[in-house]
């Protein structure tokens, strides 16, 4: 090993995690950054579509082991694709995380009546973020 070199100073070889996350958001430069944050957490396997609707189509063909979801998207709502995904048997135990523009109280209330425990409000704090999806994939934060 080369003088003032140390196994310390050496950066691991990438090791990419085997998860796969669906991110769902109809702002692409907000996808693009959701994507940057995994790839932050070494998480290179993402797909995304724009729509509730297209990511049921995904949801029904491929395995995804975590859902980010916006609230506010055209034709179905983040709310109720939630709703959707929890009415189906073979969706309803996927890992869910709302990202959300909205702070108002009765808007985050509701969602988390219907049992939506995480959520992200916009500008997304990355630190935070990255936090929550450590603990709904259950990575540890070595």
């Amino acid at each position: 090993m080369p003088p003032n070199l140390t196994l310390a100073t050496i950066d691991p070889p990438d090791t990419a995690l085997n998860y796969r996350v669906l991110i769902v958001e109809d702002d692409v430069d907000m996808r693009n950054l959701l994507r940057l944050y995994l790839k932050k957490l070494n998480i290179h396997q993402s797909v995304e579509a724009e729509d509730a609707e297209k990511a049921l189509k995904i949801l029904r063909s491929e395995k995804v082991d975590l859902i980010i979801s916006d609230l506010y998207m055209p034709h179905m709502s983040g709310i109720e694709f939630y709703k959707t995904l929890r009415a189906d048997r073979k969706l309803r135990n996927i890992p869910f995380l709302l990202v959300t523009a909205e702070s108002s109280r009765s808007r985050i209330l509701e969602a988390m009546m219907l049992g939506i425990r995480n959520y992200i409000i916009k500008p997304i704090d990355p630190e935070n973020l990255m936090a929550k999806i450590r603990r709904l994939l259950k990575i540890s934060s070595s």
